[in-house]
């Protein structure tokens, strides 16, 4: 009979008792990466063991560095919750259920006419595998000669896929796996005429052969994008800044939404156990500013106004978010994901969106239910504050008057709730370099990590080659990133940091122009350089681990 083991974060917390909780030592949340000296960090919440798979909810975090163009995401600057699962993919060409007419052209376009005329229909690679023999010998038709790239994660289940031209399926595990693509509940067909020239909305079933498990993806992200013929560069698939445009040589107008994500709805086993997920749908709006797309020409003496001017925000789109509400396990059992719906987040400031889906929240408890039994975990949270003229402090609470991109989530801790007497009990605590760099600040290397220091914080700018320097900056780079984990018990792990000078042999490729990559620096982030355990409550018990690097090895 399968268990619910319910281990909160990593805490090995002997749930029997409800008012009970013992954290482990924080030596063992995370693991570092022996080639980029990078610490994963993994903060498990609640699991359930179905056959091969652990299910349930956790935390992640690396400690690479902070981006300074990154958006905190429902549980804080750079953390993620792992929740339910995925089939994302890359578009490589055609999406693989495209089946549409050639492009329209006019006298305009007249030099092209040979090339649009070539071809009088597209396919993709999943419309290719329907083909007979006559259909495959058809010329007229343009078929996309390589698949999309699509990645399953659900649990501890990963592996990519793609599509072969005959309609096989190859995976990238040794474990047997059986994918099947469907309109809704039916086998996947070729559209019919009326209904070619569009992005079909396939779902994707994965079957575990050697388990008896079989897990159901429906759509749910989604790409903006121009579908192009096959003579097109890869430019068209940019989104473009003005939509008033229309791409006369393409196969599909600007704007088409295309899906890149597939959402985890529901794992039926073999003996009929089942596992279903429900969603919430959320808007995340898109906002992008203008100094980011200057151009300028090498040596020219171009002014760079975006120096003294202010923000040119843009606001590109919303896009939507399917976030995981509540999943149904087998035996009754239950978990609950409360979003905070009532209060607008301060990245999101002024922005209002009026299609009946709140704005992109933050996470603010999860509840497990079995029987008569409640268990309820709360996040604490403040905002990361770039200084301004409003208000110099690093952490608040409250909206500034500023601008919103001086905001950013920031996950302080996390408790235990007794739902008898509602005491709450601190089970870690997170602590970080306070600094870090407004969204649409300038200052960044060539990975896109801050190295502006303090004299560059909270100035609005670009950081175009040719403008400012991409030399990486040990000090800035910091900004924003976790330092410290305390448990309940008073274990203690304290990160401490150094650049990331990359391989060796990277060094004599790069290019001659130094401000293109920055004077020396050609390191991706940040690497582990020293990492201090302790006990708060034993001041004798204290361990350093040292990391030493060799030609950007471990």
């Amino acid at each position: 009979m399968n268990r619910l083991r319910k281990h909160l974060l990593s805490v090995g917390l002997g749930i029997c008792s409800l008012a009970t909780a013992t954290a482990q030592d924080a030596s063992k949340l995370y693991s570092v990466d022996q080639y980029t000296g990078v610490a994963n960090i993994s903060i498990p919440i609640t699991s359930y063991q179905l056959k091969n798979n652990e299910l349930g909810v956790s935390l992640s975090y690396n400690t690479k560095g902070v981006p300074v163009r990154e958006f905190a995401g429902i549980t804080g600057s750079h953390w993620s919750l792992s929740v339910g699962g995925t089939v994302s993919r890359t578009v490589k060409g055609l999406p693989d259920e495209f089946y549409g007419e050639g492009p329209a052209y006019n006298d305009n376009y007249v030099v092209t006419a040979a090339l649009i005329s070539k071809h009088s229909k597209y396919k993709g690679r999943l419309v290719v595998s329907k083909e007979n023999a006559t259909e495959r010998a058809n010329p007229d038709f343009y078929r996309d000669p390589e698949s999309d790239e699509y990645y399953v994660s659900a649990g501890t289940v990963q592996f990519s896929f793609q599509i072969g031209v005959d309609g096989g399926i190859f995976v990238s595990s040794k474990e047997r796996y059986d994918v099947r693509f469907f309109i809704g509940d039916q086998p996947y067909t070729v559209p019919a005429p009326a209904a070619q020239n569009t992005i079909q909305d396939v779902h994707i079933q994965v079957r575990d052969k050697d388990n008896g498990m079989t897990y159901y993806f429906s759509p749910s992200g989604r790409d903006m994008r121009v579908i192009a013929p096959y003579f097109r560069s890869s430019y068209p698939f940019v989104h473009t800044q003005n939509c008033a445009y229309p791409d006369i040589i393409s196969l599909l107008a600007e704007e088409t939404p295309v899906v890149n994500t597939w959402k985890l709805d529901k794992i039926i086993s073999a003996e009929n156990e089942q596992v279903t997920y429900t969603y919430q749908t959320f808007h995340y709006p898109i906002t992008e500013d203008l100094s980011w797309y200057q151009i300028v020409t090498e040596g020219s003496p171009a002014i760079d106004t975006f120096r003294t001017s202010t923000p040119s925000y843009v606001m590109r789109r919303f896009e939507t978010v399917d976030l995981v509400s509540q999943i149904d396990f087998p035996y009754g059992k239950t978990i609950q994901l409360q979003y905070d719906t009532d209060n607008t987040r301060l990245e999101f400031q002024g922005i209002s969106y009026n299609g009946g889906n709140p704005l992109l929240p933050k996470l603010n408890a999860i509840l497990y239910k079995e029987a008569d039994k409640t268990m309820k975990y709360t996040f604490d949270y403040s905002y990361f504050h770039t200084p301004s003229v409003q208000n110099a402090q690093l952490e608040v609470n409250t909206y500034q008057n500023d601008a919103p991109d001086y905001y950013s989530l920031k996950l302080k801790g996390i408790n235990v709730v007794d739902m008898t007497t509602s005491s709450v009990n601190r089970l870690y605590s997170f602590g970080y370099n306070d600094k870090k760099q407004r969204r649409f600040g300038k200052g960044l290397d060539f990975y896109g990590y801050y190295n502006g220091g303090d004299n560059d914080l909270g100035k609005w700018g670009n950081s175009l080659p040719g403008f400012n320097a991409r030399t990486t900056d040990l000090v800035s780079a910091q900004y924003g990133i976790l330092n410290k984990i305390t448990t309940a018990t008073g274990s203690e792990a304290i990160f401490y940091y150094g650049l990331n000078d990359g391989l060796s042999e990277i060094f004599a490729l790069k290019p001659a122009i130094g401000y293109w990559y920055g004077a020396g620096s050609v390191g991706d982030g940040l690497r582990l350089a020293t990492v201090v355990l302790s006990d708060v409550n034993d001041p004798t018990l204290k361990k350093s681990v040292y990391y030493t690097y060799t030609g950007g090895q471990y």
